[in-house]
């Protein structure tokens, strides 16, 4: 017999469909059905009457094949005909209670429900079909490429030619196995089934229309009956049993669904207004999943023969379900967005670009968080929430770092309430364990973007009254301006009582400002242990601290890490049950070039035991000291993270990331006191000179904000209230009011 024979491939006609696979993603069951379409039921796509290998004799028989001569043996394979007949309807269904596969083509995916509660696909006019050929021993595969034409029947594959690979033979005690792939696009000289493209593409809006995809799969291993002599059965010799069997095509991927929808939170903010909000650049970062890169076809790369009766567990291992090698191509992406997750995991990126997601309407309309919408949105999606479908690939590369992040670089809002994107997180996960092939994938985006805690304070100090009195014979000033300055010089240092401080109540852009209280300040700068910043000190991990965030309250947890001389913390974790308030800070003590750059005298101050100024003028020390003050200041720099950061305080305690332009930033400068003074009264003595730590008002006596010369802060208790008739106090007021 000759080693190489000329062989042809008949499959005659596949009855039945693909049979529904179950599988969990992330701890929830989805399924993609393929079994009724608006109410037609349409036949399973199975290998009943495959002839493949079959004898070339015009009249069909049982009779063994080793029973002729090697002469007729070389001749004895005619060419078959492929009749591959395929559903030409089907239904993507969303929901959580079952699993199936998803054939493997370039399909029109409806994103909207039908009335059997499923999402529609509509197949092309033409399939690309790979057909892989193999036997048992350790022959190279042969791959034969086919087109499936849409015919009122279904699909069809014309009959063609196949050849066994070069070093394949029949014989004895072998097996033969087939099994196809779709999807994807094949090189034949790489051997490999390539998907996706790196870089940035067209936005996959799904809408009304659809959404066209490409979607690779490939089934299992289906043996072909044969003789005892390894030379394959003619179709009419097959059991009933073997004629019955079907062909299963599992997807290699998984099919994503992302929906983007408003928070509750600026349902109050719009109020009566509208919002036209639009998102034209979408960034997808994964260490879990890729989107470019091909499957090996490789003789050792192939599902092994045997796969279908391993378990999920089993299969899903080295590949994380894909039944062939997955070998990403595209580039990690340079800069990491979460480096504290795992140096060494590459984090694979998707840029979608154009109309990718654009809500408009008010408060009522239904792209809200609220019952308005329902309470499962992976079930159904209420009109007016975009939504966009895409596939991708899992990856083996991530370890236990598994995150997938969806961040809208960049847009536009027309109503200021609602802050445009700019590089917002509108989905964050950590998966608890890898995303597998076959699965479908909800990623439910949030998009709530508020100010950060540094917009309830105010942008400067009170001023201070009558700032030409603070001299040798001046007037000593009484209550407070109720004016914000508008630097950070010397007269930002209101020295003001406490009295004066408790009266602190101003107007400005629009929102009303009062002194603050320890919690509020706590929201910004922590300065009770073990939380308290210190640019010289340690790091801090979950510690809690009690906030108020305008009208909320409550404990949050706090970490810090100290680099240098900066301090790099994430806030407000955990705020009345949720994560959306989460903050990062940056801590520096820095110039200050509004400081004054004269010296001034120590003013002195005497009070009598009642509290009243014994005189009502400033009168200089009696050494007569003057000094000039270091010109710096203490400097909060914050970033709104969200609900759905992924990432730690490791991640954003690097300069590389508070660089970044892409990042929305907001600012406040603390200036120190610049004012010497003294104050003598009933037993105390007070004196603040330039090196001594400022005092910030913050409503109690035993929680005073002290600013120990713009490197760290602590809490100051002061047991006899009669000391805030001597401190002279600075005074940064809070609002509890939304921005405007």
């Amino acid at each position: 017999m000759r080693s190489i024979l000329e062989i042809y491939l008949l499959i005659l006609r596949l009855l039945s469909t693909i049979v529904l696979m179950k599988s969990k993603v992330m701890n929830q069951t989805t399924t993609i059905s393929i079994s009724r379409w608006m109410g037609r039921t349409f036949p399973l796509l199975a290998l009943t009457a495959m002839g493949l290998l079959a004898s070339c004799r015009n009249e069909a028989t049982s009779e063994p094949v080793q029973t002729r001569t090697a002469q007729e043996a070389t001749a004895s394979y005619r060419e078959g005909d492929i009749d591959f007949p395929l559903a030409a309807d089907f239904n993507i269904t969303f929901n959580e209670e079952t699993e199936s596969t998803l054939r493997g083509i370039s399909a029109t995916v409806s994103p909207t429900l039908n009335a059997k509660g499923r999402h529609g696909i509509t197949l092309p006019n033409e399939l690309s079909v790979l057909c892989i050929i193999r036997s048992s021993g350790n022959d190279e595969p042969t791959y034969y490429e086919a087109k499936a034409v849409k015919t009122t029947n279904g699909y069809h594959i014309e009959k063609e030619r196949i050849k066994l690979r070069s070093g394949s033979a029949l014989a004895p005690g072998k097996k033969w196995y087939i099994m196809i792939a779709m999807g994807g696009t094949y090189d034949k000289d790489a051997g490999q089934m390539r998907f996706g493209a790196s870089g940035p593409e067209a936005a996959p809006v799904a809408t009304s229309a659809g959404r066209v995809m490409d979607i690779p799969a490939v089934s299992h291993w289906m043996e072909m009956p044969t003789y005892p002599n390894g030379h394959p059965k003619w179709p009419k010799d097959w059991s009933q049993a073997e004629k019955q069997r079907k062909l299963e095509v599992f997807p290699q991927g998984v099919l994503c669904r992302a929906t983007l929808r408003l928070d509750d939170a600026y349902k109050q903010r719009l109020g009566s207004g509208q919002v036209a909000l639009t998102v034209n650049r979408l960034r997808i970062v994964s260490t879990s999943l890729s989107f470019a890169g091909y499957f090996s076809l490789a003789k050792n790369d192939l599902p092994a023969i045997d796969f279908k009766s391993k378990t999920e567990t089993v299969r899903g291992g080295a590949n994380n379900g894909n039944l062939m090698k997955w070998v990403p191509t595209q580039h990690a992406a340079t800069k990491k967005e979460f480096t504290a997750l795992n140096a060494s995991t590459p984090e694979y990126e998707k840029i979608f670009t154009g109309d990718v997601f654009s809500l408009q309407g008010g408060s009522s309309a239904k792209i809200f968080s609220d019952t308005s919408v329902g309470a499962d949105v992976k079930r159904n999606v209420a009109p007016g929430i975009p939504t966009i479908l895409f596939w991708a690939i899992p990856t083996t590369t991530a370890g236990t770092n598994l995150s997938t992040t969806l961040i809208a670089e960049t847009g536009t809002s027309s109503n200021a309430r609602i802050l445009e994107p700019k590089h917002t997180y509108i989905y964050g996960k950590k998966h608890p364990k890898q995303v597998l092939s076959g699965k479908s994938v909800y990623f439910d985006a949030v998009y709530y973007n508020p100010y950060t805690p540094l917009d309830y304070m105010a942008e400067y100090n009170v001023k201070r009254k009558n700032p030409d009195q603070f001299r040798d014979k001046g007037l000593i000033p009484q209550g407070t301006t109720n004016q914000l300055d508008t630097e950070h010089g010397v007269n930002s240092f209101a020295m003001m009582t406490a009295a004066d401080a408790e009266q602190v109540n101003l107007m400005s852009n629009g929102r009303n400002y009062k002194s603050p209280t320890p919690a509020q300040w706590a929201s910004v700068i922590p300065f009770q242990e073990p939380a308290r910043v210190n640019t010289g000190g340690g790091d801090v991990n979950t510690a809690t601290v009690n906030v108020t965030l305008g009208t909320i309250s409550g404990a949050t947890k706090y970490s810090s890490r100290r680099k240098g001389a900066v301090v790099y913390a994430i806030a407000l974790t955990d705020l009345g049950g949720t994560n959306k308030y989460r903050v990062a800070y940056r801590y520096e003590r820095v110039a200050n070039p509004q400081a004054p750059t004269v010296k001034h005298p120590y003013l002195s101050i005497t009070y009598t035991n009642s509290g009243r100024s014994m005189n009502s003028r400033f009168s200089v020390t009696p050494d007569d000291t003057w000094e000039l003050y270091e010109r710096i200041a203490f400097q909060v720099d914050a970033i709104h993270l969200g609900a759905h950061f992924v990432g730690g305080v490791d991640d954003i305690a690097n300069e590389a990331f508070w660089k970044d332009a892409s990042l929305r930033q907001e600012r406040r400068i603390l200036p120190t006191h610049y004012t010497s003074y003294e104050a003598r009264g009933w037993g105390a003595f007070v004196t603040l000179g330039f090196r001594a730590a400022s005092f910030y008002f913050t409503g109690d006596h035993t929680k005073v904000a002290v600013c120990n010369g713009a490197y760290n802060w602590a809490q100051g208790t002061f047991v006899d209230p009669r000391f805030y008739q001597v401190l002279r106090f600075s005074c940064r007021p809070f609002t509890t009011e939304e921005h405007p």
